[in-house]
C-alpha cells in the first residue's frame, strides 16, 4: 500500500513541475525619421514660335514622391518655387521669359493624382482613407515666392505618396528662340500650415 501512494507522488511532481509556464518580456522601440519628397525633373512641349503668345504644357514622366516616416501624426505640408526660366542657348544666354505676362507659369494637382505608394507585392505603404490633399486642383500661378501645393491635416499623410502635377507656361510673343532651364524648389514642411514646421 505504501509503494503505490510513493509512486503516485513522484508522479504528480514531476509533471507539475514541467508544466510551469515562463514568461519573457519583448520590447521595440520604433523611431520617426524626417519626412521628405523627391521631385523629378519637368519637360515642358516645345513651343515653335508663330507671331502670337501661347501656352505650353509639362510634367515629370515618373511621379513626385513625398515620405513621411515620423510617427507623429503631425501632419505636413509641400511648398514649391522657381526661378525665372532662363536661355542657355549660345547668343541668347541670359535671356528670360517673362512670366509677369498672361498666366506666367502654373501649377495643378488634382486629387485624384495624389495617391498612396503600392509595393511590388501590392501593398500599400499608407492608408488610403488618410490621404493628403491637393491644394492647387485648379492652375495656380507660383514663381520666386514659393506658394504650398499638397497637404496632409494632423492625424493623416503617413507612409509613402505618389504626387502627379502637371504645369503650364505662358510663352509671350517677343519670346527669343533657344532652350530656357529653370530650378523648381520642392521644400516637404512638417506640422499642419497654420501649425509649427519641424
Amino acid at each position: 500500500m505504501k509503494k503505490v501512494l510513493l509512486t503516485l507522488s513522484i508522479f504528480v511532481i514531476l509533471f507539475g513541475t514541467a508544466a510551469l509556464p515562463v514568461f519573457a518580456d519583448a520590447i521595440v522601440t520604433v523611431e520617426g525619421n524626417s519626412p521628405s519628397i523627391t521631385a523629378k525633373t519637368v519637360i515642358f512641349d516645345t513651343v515653335t514660335l508663330n507671331g502670337l503668345d501661347q501656352t505650353t504644357n509639362g510634367q515629370s514622366s515618373e511621379p513626385w514622391v513625398a515620405v513621411d516616416p515620423t510617427g507623429t501624426w503631425a501632419g505636413w505640408y509641400a511648398t514649391i518655387s522657381s526661378t525665372p526660366f532662363t536661355n542657355i542657348t549660345p547668343g541668347f544666354e541670359g535671356k528670360q521669359i517673362d512670366w509677369n505676362q498672361g498666366t506666367g507659369l502654373r501649377i495643378k494637382l488634382r486629387n485624384e493624382n495624389v495617391n498612396v505608394a503600392v509595393s511590388e507585392n501590392g501593398e500599400p505603404h499608407g492608408d488610403p482613407d488618410r490621404a493628403p490633399y491637393s491644394l492647387v486642383t485648379d492652375y495656380t500661378k507660383f514663381g520666386n515666392e514659393p506658394i504650398a501645393f499638397v497637404a496632409a491635416e494632423a492625424e493623416k499623410g503617413m507612409g509613402t505618396w505618389e504626387l502627379t502635377p502637371v504645369f503650364d507656361l505662358y510663352i509671350p510673343a517677343e519670346t527669343y528662340r533657344g532652350s530656357y532651364q529653370a530650378t523648381f524648389t520642392v521644400t516637404i514642411h512638417s506640422g499642419t500650415l497654420n501649425g509649427p514646421e519641424g
